[in-house]
């Protein structure tokens, strides 16, 4: 296959998408896998924060899904390569869809502190992606829905802000609204 402007294209999808493939097609070990492989990968290239990233990826993969042992697991091994307020925010977020709000609390705590206010992307997609997770972890879905206000002028192509806004809506007991977010997130493209 051909990229516009002539480049060569692999006709076979990278790692990460690979994974994010067989994640949403329920093969979760494979989804393991490849993410250990894509992590390991890095790891050789000595690529430290590309690599805790994609162990990232796969811990709120697994968040999501229940699968709590193995999403604890990959945070701890994340955040022994990387503690960027990146790597912070995003290990808040998977903590927090695993319950364990407070240690995802303190990690959101670390991730702001090091993170200028002026950075409003990572103040609002990021940061309030971790905040709206610890609120579902905890039981808490109106504070789920107001951390993710920030998020809204920004969400467009960000999977997860539609997805966390529909899990907050369907624990409070409105159904039809989550189903409805959860569609227009089938709907999107995978941008994980």
């Amino acid at each position: 296959a051909r990229r516009r402007g002539g480049a060569a294209r692999s006709a076979r999808p990278s790692r990460p998408c690979r994974r994010c493939s067989a994640a949403s097609r329920g093969r979760l070990k494979q989804s393991q896998e490849l993410t250990r492989a894509a992590a390991d990968m890095a790891l050789r290239k000595n690529l430290k924060q590309a690599a805790g990233l994609t162990l990232l990826i796969g811990a709120a993969s697994e968040a999501l899904v229940g699968d709590r042992t193995p999403a604890r697991r990959h945070v701890a091994e994340a955040l022994e390569l990387d503690r960027g307020p990146e790597s912070l925010a995003s290990a808040a977020q998977a903590l927090g869809l695993t319950g364990d709000t407070t240690e995802a609390q303190a990690l959101a705590d670390e991730a702001k502190g090091k993170m200028p206010r002026t950075n409003t992307l990572f103040q609002a997609i990021n940061l309030s992606q971790a905040l709206a997770a610890i609120a579902l972890g905890g039981n808490a879905p109106e504070k789920s829905l107001e951390a993710l206000k920030t998020a809204a002028p920004y969400e467009r192509g960000k999977i997860v802000v539609p997805y966390l806004r529909g899990l907050a809506h369907l624990e409070q007991r409105r159904g039809v609204l989550g189903v409805l977010l959860h569609l227009h997130v089938l709907g999107l493209p995978s941008w994980l």
